[in-house]
């Protein structure tokens, strides 16, 4: 249980330096679609989900989850956003002797916009032009023993606006430790930061600062009722710190109710009564055979609503 607790310690205080570095930045911080939740299932616990082990979606949340996964499987998920935002991840992951690897590709498009310029402010010649971001990633996670797995991502990152873009390189380090609670269970603790990097190039000649974020919670199967319940709390390098909560019920081996909330929802509010469940998140999970069905609906309070629809299997 020392060797435990040291572990713990050492990644508090690795954390909370680079959360330190981080709010030193002077830059803008740009690439904002990185803060969007990726995958129905992590989306519906709140992004709750930095101590979720063996899952393809913790490519993005805590590479070290990947270390769980024992069979080859890959996940695909679309997201309707707001207005006419659409995204979409692909994920796949494959399990070798010393641990596994991972490959994402997630895309956002912003949809189509009115070009004005200052001799038509109006946009009268029916102009438009786009908007989109691109990551594409690669992960390894490893296990030690069964005491703890640990993982990293590296990433690219491309965004575009029109004719044009922006590139960015990055690093993710995350790490579980499985504390023992007694014959056959345990309590997962996890740390991850994501983010760290810079920009390459740029659109014009002004190098936005990525969104660097640290995550730390837990996650754990109760004993007696059949629920996996997940708490976090995360800090993005130019916003305060937020907190999120999940649970995920197993109704049956094949159908899952889930139900999260984060704290960002709070911020959303603005008095009216459609802003009520703002921050709130609800989906459900169907298993056939090798295929999960995932759906999750999120809502943002009088803004409207995100929904999300991901299907994932082995091969």
């Amino acid at each position: 249980m020392k060797r435990y607790i040291i572990f713990v310690l050492i990644g508090y205080l690795v954390l909370n330096l680079v959360a330190a570095f981080g709010a030193n930045s002077t830059g803008t911080v740009g690439y904002e679609f990185l803060r969007t939740e990726i995958g129905a299932r992590p989306a519906a616990l709140g992004g709750a989900f930095v101590a979720v082990s063996g899952d393809l979606n913790s490519v993005y949340y805590n590479p070290g989850g990947i270390a769980d996964i024992d069979t080859r499987g890959g996940t695909i998920s679309y997201l309707k956003h707001l207005l006419d935002f659409h995204s979409g991840n692909l994920v796949a992951a494959m399990p070798f002797s010393w641990g596994t690897v991972g490959l994402g590709f997630h895309y956002m498009n912003f949809g189509e916009f009115k070009r004005t310029t200052r001799e038509d402010p109006e946009g009268a010649s029916g102009e438009t032009f786009g908007a989109h971001s691109l990551v594409v990633s690669a992960s390894a996670g490893k296990k030690y023993k069964n005491l703890f797995s640990y993982g990293s991502t590296v990433k690219v990152i491309q965004s575009s606006i029109d004719q044009y873009s922006a590139t960015a390189v990055a690093l993710d380090l995350g790490v579980i430790f499985h504390l023992p609670l007694g014959d056959d269970d345990h309590l997962n603790v996890a740390a991850s930061v994501s983010n760290i990097g810079q920009t390459q190039s740029t659109y014009i000649k002004t190098k936005d600062d990525l969104p660097m974020v640290i995550r730390a919670g837990v996650s754990k199967k109760l004993a007696h009722l059949p629920l996996l319940f997940g708490a976090q709390i995360y800090k993005y390098v130019d916003d305060d710190y937020r907190w999120a909560l999940g649970g995920e019920f197993i109704l049956s081996p094949q159908m899952f109710l889930r139900l999260g909330f984060n704290s960002i929802g709070l911020d959303q509010r603005v008095g009216t009564a459609g802003d009520r469940l703002a921050g709130t998140n609800f989906g459900f999970g169907l298993l056939w055979q090798r295929y999960q069905l995932d759906y999750t609906f999120s809502s943002v309070g009088d803004v409207g609503s995100l929904n999300r629809i991901a299907i994932t299997g082995a091969f």
